[in-house]
């Protein structure tokens, strides 16, 4: 979904979330984000 936003809006600013472990994510999802990527639980201020 974010990869066909920025094809229409290129200066769209992007934030993958996820609440899995971080051996999953690197086992699964390995160079798939090139966009920030917050981990569950987060804080307001972390959103800012």
């Amino acid at each position: 979904m974010a990869a066909n936003a920025l094809t229409q809006r290129l200066h769209l600013k992007v934030l993958h979330t996820s609440g899995y472990a971080d051996e999953t994510l690197a086992r699964t999802y390995a160079g798939r984000f090139t966009n920030p990527l917050l981990k569950k639980p987060y804080s307001m201020q972390q959103l800012a």
